[in-house]
């Protein structure tokens, strides 16, 4: 996945006092999501992913780290299908 900013959501969330960005790319992630059935209604799914800053983003003051990851873990319930 890959995702870019116009300029103004850039010095929204990434601009400072001198430093202005542009709009350009934030960041690109590589993941993976996985789901196994528990019974006929219930679903265990868990995805990992992990995520880089690119651009202007990533040279921001603001910027602390420029890679994140993300574990998610969660269950899922299937409602009955309308008639």
């Amino acid at each position: 996945q890959a995702t870019w900013a116009t300029e103004r959501s850039m010095r929204t969330y990434y601009g400072q006092p001198g430093f202005q960005p542009n709009g350009s790319p934030v960041f690109v992630a590589l993941g993976t999501y996985a789901g196994y059935d528990l019974s006929a209604k219930w679903e265990l799914i868990g995805s990992l992913e992990a995520r880089r800053l690119r651009g202007d983003a990533a040279d921001s003051p603001l910027t602390e780290r420029r890679t994140a990851y993300y574990a998610v873990l969660g269950v899922a319930y299937r409602f009955p299908a309308a008639r």
